[in-house]
């Protein structure tokens, strides 16, 4: 994977990150997202996304099948690149996070894929056997059916929580799996999931 700064337009680096000082306080953040300023914004930012997006089933090896969604960028008249996002546990595609991220990715040039991990938001009946968090081959796949495809601009993935921990995995895969990766990038990766579960109990 090449660096952010190789990367055209440069992206930045979660070092560079810093929030305006009054939303620094977690709590103020937790209460604010859960608003009901934010939750009427999202949901008309949804209903931007749904006019740009396709949903899709990906086939992959020994039948296993996983739901996407793909958005295409109208802001500018190439893209900036493709962004692959993955949600957290019991969370999905539509989750408020993703919708979100999927919006200000949109309008900043990118496409986006929203992946439903297995047995996730709709997709229960698309699959056997059920989800866990050692089914790396099966997101490594789609990874790789998704940055294949054509179109200008980085292949970025990028996850929350437990699909932060899919998506360094899948970057540390990529080049032994061939999948076209630029750049990585993981909001509150659950590293171990059993301490994770722990904390959660």
């Amino acid at each position: 994977m090449s660096e952010s700064t190789r990367v055209n337009p440069p992206l930045p680096r979660a070092a560079d990150f810093s929030p305006p000082r009054w939303l620094r306080n977690p709590h103020l953040q937790s209460m604010l997202s859960s608003s009901s300023l934010r939750r009427a914004a999202l949901r008309r930012r949804a209903q931007l996304v749904a006019q740009v997006t396709r949903a899709e089933v990906l086939h992959l090896d020994a039948g296993v099948r996983l739901q996407g969604f793909h958005s295409v960028q109208q802001a500018l008249p190439q893209r900036h690149g493709l962004v692959l996002l993955l949600h957290g546990w019991e969370g999905s595609a539509d989750s408020n996070y993703m919708q979100a991220t999927s919006a200000c990715l949109l309008r900043a040039g990118y496409d986006v894929y929203r992946l439903n991990f297995r047995d996730h938001g709709d997709s229960h009946a698309l699959n056997v056997e059920p989800f866990h968090s050692c089914r790396l081959d099966e997101v490594a796949a789609a990874a790789a059916q998704v940055c294949a495809r054509p179109g200008a601009g980085l292949r970025a993935i990028a996850g929350f929580s437990l699909g932060g921990n899919f998506a360094l995995r899948v970057a540390h895969a990529a080049p032994a799996r061939g999948i076209a990766l630029d750049y990585a990038l993981a909001v509150c990766p659950v590293v171990d999931p059993a301490a994770g579960l722990r904390q959660l109990e």
